[in-house]
C-alpha cells in the first residue's frame, strides 16, 4: 500500500501500525461497492411504520420473510435501481435491466414473476402512505408475485406451512440473476456515468488504444450480481493446525450468502454458536506426520464480511425422506442486539461490527405452528408482525428469546437473524483511515485482478 503522511497520521490516532494492511482485497472491493448504495431509509419511509401482512392459513413463513428483507435499507435502495431508467437518456436504457421479457415491473396491474421486480411492486405497496393499522392484502401483485416464484421453484407446496429461512434463500437466490446479460448490463451502468447532459454532443473519443488525457485509471463497472455479494456473501478461508507437529494447511472456504449455525438442546448462545463454527477441533488425518487420526485445529477467518449478515438457528432438525418428520431445539440461545467480529476477521485492525435488524421467529413443532418477525424500522421503531397482527415492541423484545406477540399463549423460537453492519461506534480517525483505502486508486487498481469474480 503507499503510504502517505496523513495515513500514517491517522493510523497512529487509531493505534493501528502504518504498515498494516487494514482490509483484504476482497473487502475493500466489498466496501467500494457498499458505498455507492444508499445505506438509510429511502426518502419518505421516515414517517412511515411496519405494517401487517395479511395471512391466507399457512403463508406466515412467507410473510415473515418478506417482513425481514423489508426492513433492510440497503437492500430497499438496491431493489430501486432494478431496471431503472438512466437519467437524460437519449436512447430510453435502463440499468440494472430486468432479464423478464417485457420487463415484469411494467405490469403492476398482474404479479411479477421477476423477483426484483416483485419487490419493487411490495415496497412501493408496504411503505406507501397508509396507515400502520392497514395490513396489506396477501392479493397484492407484489406479495403474489414473490410467492408464485416460491412455487415456481419446485420447493414449496401449495397449502403447506413450510422453512421461512428456505424462503428467505430462495428469493435471495432469484434476486441476485434479476437482470440481464452482466456483460450488457455492465456496459449500461456504465454508460450512466458517462451519458452527457441533453442537447449536448457527446464527448470526443480518444483514438484506440490511448486513454482519455487527464483522466485517472478507473475500475470496470459493477454488476447486479456482484452489489448482491457485496450486500449478502461472507467469504472465509479456513485453517488446518495439526496438534501433533504444528502443520498449517489450506481447508475449506466458506463463501456463502447466510451461516447457518447448527444449534443443540443445551446451546445457550447465538454468538457461542458463531465462535463454534469459526474455531473447532476435528480428528482427521494429517498429511505431515502420517497419523491417520489426529486432533488439528480448524480456523475460519472472514476475508470479506458483507453489508447484511443473514444467521440461520437451525432449530428445526431430523425428518424422513420427503421431509414430513422434524423435531424442533427450543433452548433459549441468546439473541445479541451487537455483534463484535472484529477478531473473526483475516485483516483485524478495523472493527467488524453488526446490528441486529430482524429476527424470524417460530411457535409448534415440525412443520406445524406459526411464525412472526419481530423487525427494526425507520427510526428505531421496533414492531413484532406476525401476519396481519402488528404490536410496537422494546429493544428487548427484538432480542428475546422465546419471542411473544399479544394474546398468543405460544413460544416462538428465534430462528432466523439478520444483522447490518454497524460503523456507529468507529472514531474519526478509524473513519477516515477506511475511507482513505476504499478510495486510493493507486493501491486498488494494483488489487484489481483479484476483484474479477464480483464484475
Amino acid at each position: 500500500m503507499v503510504q502517505t503522511r496523513e495515513r500514517a497520521r491517522l493510523a497512529r490516532l487509531a493505534a493501528i501500525p502504518a504498515s498494516f494492511a487494514l482490509k483484504s482485497p476482497l473487502q475493500i472491493k466489498y466496501d467500494q461497492v457498499v458505498s455507492r448504495i444508499g445505506k438509510k431509509w429511502p426518502r419518505g419511509f421516515g414517517s412511515s411504520r411496519s405494517r401487517g401482512i395479511r395471512g391466507n392459513g399457512f403463508n406466515c413463513y412467507q410473510n415473515s420473510a418478506l417482513q425481514a428483507f423489508m426492513h433492510q435499507p440497503a437492500f430497499l435502495n438496491w431493489i430501486m435501481t432494478h431496471n431503472k431508467p438512466i437519467p437524460n437518456s437519449r436512447s430510453n436504457g435502463v440499468i440494472n435491466p430486468c432479464s423478464a421479457n417485457p420487463p415484469a415491473y411494467f405490469l403492476s396491474a398482474v404479479p411479477p414473476t421477476c423477483a426484483a421486480c416483485a419487490f419493487k411492486v411490495l415496497i412501493n405497496t408496504y411503505w406507501n402512505l397508509n396507515p400502520p393499522s392497514d395490513p396489506i392484502p396477501c392479493t397484492a401483485p407484489g406479495v403474489v408475485g414473490l410467492v408464485q416464484i416460491g412455487y415456481d421453484s419446485g420447493e414449496f407446496q401449495r397449502g403447506l406451512q413450510l422453512d421461512a429461512n428456505d424462503f428467505y434463500n430462495l428469493l435471495q437466490i432469484r434476486t441476485a440473476v434479476a437482470t440481464a446479460s452482466p456483460q450488457n448490463q455492465a456496459v449500461q451502468n456504465q454508460a450512466v456515468q458517462n451519458q452527457p447532459p441533453p442537447n449536448q454532443p457527446p464527448p470526443k473519443q480518444p483514438p484506440p488504444n490511448q486513454a482519455p488525457p487527464n483522466q485517472p485509471p478507473q475500475n470496470p463497472p459493477i454488476t447486479w450480481e456482484g452489489q448482491y455479494k457485496a450486500l449478502y456473501h461472507i467469504r472465509a478461508p479456513s485453517t488446518f493446525v495439526c496438534h501433533l507437529c504444528s502443520h498449517s494447511r489450506s481447508g475449506p472456504i466458506l463463501d456463502e450468502p447466510s451461516l447457518i449455525l447448527h444449534t443443540r438442546q443445551n446451546s445457550t448462545s447465538l454468538l457461542n454458536e458463531l465462535l463454534a463454527l469459526f474455531d473447532d477441533d476435528l480428528v482427521v488425518a494429517c498429511t505431515n506426520c502420517n497419523v491417520n487420526l489426529a486432533r488439528q485445529h480448524m480456523a475460519y477467518r472472514i476475508e470479506a464480511a458483507p453489508h447484511i449478515l443473514k444467521i440461520n438457528l437451525n432449530i428445526m432438525n431430523g425428518g424422513n425422506a420427503t421431509g414430513s418428520i422434524q423435531w424442533k431445539i427450543r433452548a433459549g440461545i441468546n439473541v445479541l442486539n451487537t455483534l463484535d467480529l472484529t477478531h473473526l476477521q483475516t485483516h483485524n485492525s478495523l472493527p467488524l461490527t453488526y446490528k441486529l435488524s430482524s429476527v424470524i421467529a417460530h411457535e409448534g413443532s415440525g412443520r406445524t405452528g406459526h411464525y412472526l418477525a419481530t423487525c427494526r424500522g425507520p427510526k428505531d421503531v421496533i414492531s413484532s408482525l406476525a401476519d396481519a397482527q402488528r404490536e410496537v415492541v422494546t429493544q428487548a423484545h427484538l432480542t428475546r428469546n422465546p419471542q411473544r406477540i399479544g394474546t398468543w399463549s405460544g413460544d416462538f423460537n428465534v430462528h432466523t437473524a439478520t444483522y447490518i453492519r454497524d460503523e456507529s461506534q468507529w472514531t474519526a480517525a478509524q473513519r477516515r483511515l477506511a475511507q482513505m483505502v476504499v478510495t486510493d486508486l493507486s493501491y486498488t487498481n494494483v488489487l484489481a485482478g483479484t476483484f474479477s469474480s464480483l464484475y
